[in-house]
């Protein structure tokens, strides 16, 4: 046994292997990793490796950027990919859109009483959730409107987080205040609360990678929030995700990204224009 945990030590690969496999994981999933995390990653490697009984680190890589071991390259991703988040993450983020977005997307839409809500990159459901709280608390005229707020993420375990709604006792407490806490949650046992089903039932999560077409899968929408995702992606990759974004809004809908997001995030489509109010910057339909 020892002898094939030594075989499957990372510091077996070569450089160029190496290399490879950052630009297949760059290429599906549009991730880059800077030199100081490159160790993580290929310790990620390894896991992987020794839970798919893999006897050569060497080999087991190669097939892995061959993608010849799909259920392999899945568990890569899924521990790859950072799914940090809270509820109510950044006030400044709901006050625009509790003070300024909502009140001027629900004017606009008045006539049909829709809105289109799409979370990306919306990782174990908090930023829906939180948006939907939000809609619930600050506009009771959105009740008898037809609301459809979609989270995806690329990664299936997460998303089915998200869908079951359950939170540690850690996690509701982040962002949420008690009575926020007992109006939308209940609680499963002393260390886990849901969201309440019928609030759950109102958020449609699915799995989608903002790398790859995601043209046929989502609606167009009012409301596109993508936050803190971008970041880590090249400036190519990032100006090319936000752009399908874009192209992906009603008229007079918005794009909220993360506050670093925008850097180096290149021109929009003519129809799309990038704007700041009380200094928060966004992006915004205005097609006639």
């Amino acid at each position: 046994m020892q002898n094939t945990l030594a075989q499957l030590n990372s510091n077996n690969l070569s450089d160029t292997l190496i290399k490879k496999l950052l630009d297949y994981i760059e290429a599906k999933t549009g991730m880059i990793f800077a030199a100081r995390l490159k160790t993580w990653v290929l310790k990620q490697v390894e896991t992987i490796a020794i839970a798919s009984k893999a006897t050569d680190i060497t080999f087991f890589v190669e097939e892995l950027i061959q993608d010849k071991k799909p259920i392999a390259s899945s568990a890569l991703f899924e521990s790859l990919t950072v799914h940090e988040t809270m509820f109510f993450r950044d006030k400044t983020y709901f006050n625009f859109m509790k003070q300024t977005m909502f009140p001027q997307l629900i004017e606009q839409n008045s006539n049909l009483k829709s809105l289109k809500i799409w979370v990306a990159a919306g990782s174990s459901g908090q930023e829906a959730y939180s948006i939907l709280f939000m809609l619930h608390k600050e506009f009771p005229q959105l009740k008898n409107w037809n609301l459809q707020i979609t989270s995806t993420d690329l990664s299936q375990q997460i998303i089915n987080k998200g869908k079951e709604g359950i939170y540690e006792k850690h996690e509701v407490k982040r962002g949420l205040s008690k009575e926020e806490i007992e109006e939308y949650f209940q609680a499963i046992n002393e260390s886990q609360w849901q969201v309440k089903e019928d609030l759950r039932t109102k958020i449609n999560f699915k799995q989608s990678n903002l790398v790859e077409d995601f043209k046929y899968e989502i609606p167009k929408a009012d409301f596109i929030s993508c936050r803190n995702v971008l970041i880590y992606f090249n400036d190519e990759t990032k100006y090319d995700i936000i752009k399908r974004l874009a192209e992906k809004t009603e008229k007079g809908a918005y794009l909220l990204l993360g506050q670093v997001d925008y850097i180096n995030a290149g021109p929009m489509p003519k129809d799309i224009e990038q704007k700041t109010e009380s200094g928060f910057p966004f992006y915004r339909n205005i097609s006639e």
